[in-house]
């Protein structure tokens, strides 16, 4: 119950005062650290079960290979799956697909399929977690590909598996591809587009080029557009040098979100990026009178099997001064190498 609506504290103290804990008990805060977005505490839960002798069930495998999907935590998740093997569990539909999706993750696109093709039953879920993988890694016509293979076996998408093929329509820069998709969901399968859709088709226009069509799109959209449609946008505009555009939509994004420092930086990146300082002055200005703080960013990083966090500006590590003088020396390689940030 705990988990369920975001209390993982309160659930990890009912836990730990349970006199018998079972693989149900372990699974469900497993589960909920998960869902919470605290995946590090996950792997923590499950390595503490393990120690207890408790072996995992199905709901198990599958809450801590998505764990280790959100955190690219690739050693970790090839554990877990020779785990699997050595102890002969049980890789059902819902394990099959936490598994290729922790691989396509991760980036390990041969070893997500040879997960996919060893499965008896193919659901709608695995055929889109690969469809998804060979789109956040840009490799557009695998992944049209395999939708299309998909459809030719009988399986119905789902509005996620729009998302996905959209996704890759945007990466792989096919505007005409994503039209039809777009039209395709809505006619063959009435499937309503939700504003996850839309944001992909603003994404797809957007890149491409098209930013009237993407600004209309958005005026047009049925539900109010959020700040990542608006904020896709935008990114085009950056890429396009569609400044006029962007100072439109970037400050409409400060408006939706007053509060978000990353939308005074997007907008005073922008006016830097013009020259218009006393713009960028007043941005800034205006971010502080409001109280607006910046929020450190943080990243997580596998080694060894071992998961690193790192913040933005932190300097508690003994040796932060050779960290920092390493960052300094290839940020600087970047900027020779004639690389622009993308901080959109």
């Amino acid at each position: 119950m705990y988990s369920k609506s975001g209390c993982c504290d309160d659930a990890r103290k009912g836990f730990d005062e349970m006199p018998s804990k079972n693989v149900v008990s372990w699974s469900a805060l497993i589960a909920g650290y998960v869902q919470c977005n605290r995946s590090k505490d996950a792997l923590f839960v499950f390595q503490d079960m393990l120690v207890e002798n408790v072996k995992p069930n199905q709901m198990t495998l599958s809450s801590i290979l998505t764990a280790c999907a959100h955190l690219g935590a690739l050693d970790q998740g090839k554990w877990i799956h020779a785990y699997m093997v050595g102890n002969k569990l049980e890789m059902n539909s819902a394990v099959g697909t936490a598994l290729i999706n922790m691989y396509a993750k991760c980036g390990c696109l041969d070893e997500a399929s040879l997960v996919f093709e060893t499965m008896p039953r193919k659901h709608v879920y695995a055929w889109t977690a690969m469809i998804n993988g060979f789109a956040v890694h840009g490799d557009a016509q695998r992944a049209l590909n395999m939708f299309t293979q998909m459809l030719s076996t009988g399986v119905q998408p789902t509005g996620v598996t729009f998302i996905s093929v959209l996704t890759a329509c945007s990466h792989g820069g096919l505007v005409d591809e994503g039209r039809k998709l777009f039209e395709m969901m809505k006619q063959s399968y009435h499937i309503e587009p939700n504003v996850d859709h839309y944001g992909c088709m603003v994404d797809l226009l957007g890149r491409a080029g098209y930013l009237e069509e993407a600004r209309k799109l958005i005026e047009e959209m049925p539900m109010e557009p959020t700040p990542s449609v608006w904020g896709a946008l935008f990114g085009a505009c950056m890429i396009h040098k569609a400044y006029d555009l962007g100072e439109y939509v970037g400050q409409h994004l400060i408006q939706l979100q007053p509060h978000h420092s990353g939308r005074y930086a997007l907008l005073t990146n922008l006016y830097s990026t013009c020259q218009k300082w006393k713009a960028a002055a007043s941005t800034r200005k205006l971010m502080k009178e409001k109280g607006v703080e910046k929020t450190s960013g943080y990243s997580w990083t596998e080694i060894g099997g071992v998961l690193h966090e790192f913040i933005a500006f932190d300097k508690s590590h003994l040796e932060s001064n050779n960290l920092y003088e390493m960052l300094d020396g290839l940020t600087l390689q970047l900027k020779l190498s004639g690389h622009v940030p993308d901080i959109c």
